[in-house]
C-alpha cells in the first residue's frame, strides 16, 4: 500500500521543509500544502462570511478560550477538501503527503491515512521565531504577541493530539526528525 501521510504543526515547526525531504526520500507521488488550498478557498468564499479563513491560524476571538483560535474554523473549512484528496489517493493507490497547520487532530477523517504526524515546536522561543520567518516564509512578519499566541496554541494541540492516534515528533535536528518519521512510515507499511 502506498502511504498517505499527514504532517501537521503550528507555524514554524518545519512542515514544508520536512515534507519536501520526505517527498524525495520516499519517492512519494504527490504533495499538497494546505496554505495553497486555503488560497483557493479564499478565491471562492467571501471574507464577510468566512473571516477566519482570511487571517492567521493563531488569531482568536477570545484570548481565554483556546478553541476560539481561527485554526479550528479554518480546519473545518478545509475538512472536505482534505478528505477528498485523501480518498482520491486511496482510491487511485497513489502515495500522498498533505502538510499544513490545518491538520488539527480530531477533525479530519483519517480512515485511509497511514501516518499522521504533528511536529512539536522548538522549546527555544527565539529559535522558533527564527524558523517562523525562515526561508519558506521570508516576508512573514510575526510580532512577539503573535509568537506567544502560536506557542500557546501549539502547546494546547500537542497536549491532546495523541488521543487521536497522532504521532508527536519532538523538535530535534532535521536529520533526526526525518529518520524518526521514515522509520515510523516503514514500520507502519510492514503492518498493513
Amino acid at each position: 500500500m502506498n502511504p498517505i501521510i499527514l504532517i501537521g504543526g503550528v507555524a514554524g515547526t518545519g512542515k514544508t521543509t520536512l515534507s519536501n525531504i520526505l517527498l524525495q526520500e520516499l519517492n512519494i507521488n504527490h504533495k499538497i500544502g494546505l496554505g495553497w488550498i486555503r488560497e483557493t478557498l479564499c478565491s471562492v468564499l467571501s471574507k464577510e462570511k468566512y473571516p477566519e479563513l482570511f487571517d492567521y491560524s493563531f488569531k482568536t476571538n477570545n484570548k481565554d478560550d483556546l478553541r476560539s483560535y481561527y485554526i479550528f474554523n479554518q480546519t473545518l473549512y478545509h475538512k472536505k477538501a482534505i478528505e477528498f484528496c485523501i480518498n482520491r489517493a486511496y482510491n487511485e493507490g497513489t502515495s500522498l503527503i498533505i502538510e499544513g497547520v490545518n491538520l488539527v487532530p480530531g477533525i479530519i477523517d483519517t480512515k485511509y491515512v497511514t501516518n499522521y504526524f504533528w511536529l512539536k515546536m522548538s522549546p527555544d522561543i527565539n529559535l522558533h521565531h527564527k524558523l517562523l520567518t525562515g526561508e519558506t516564509h521570508s516576508k512573514r512578519v510575526i510580532s512577539h504577541e503573535n509568537l506567544l499566541a502560536i506557542r500557546k496554541l501549539g502547546e494546547y494541540i500537542e497536549n491532546y493530539s495523541t488521543e487521536f492516534g497522532v504521532d508527536l515528533i519532538e523538535f530535534d535536528t532535521q536529520e533526526a526528525r526525518i529518520n524518526k518519521i521514515i522509520s515510523k512510515i516503514q514500520n507502519n507499511e510492514s503492518v498493513l
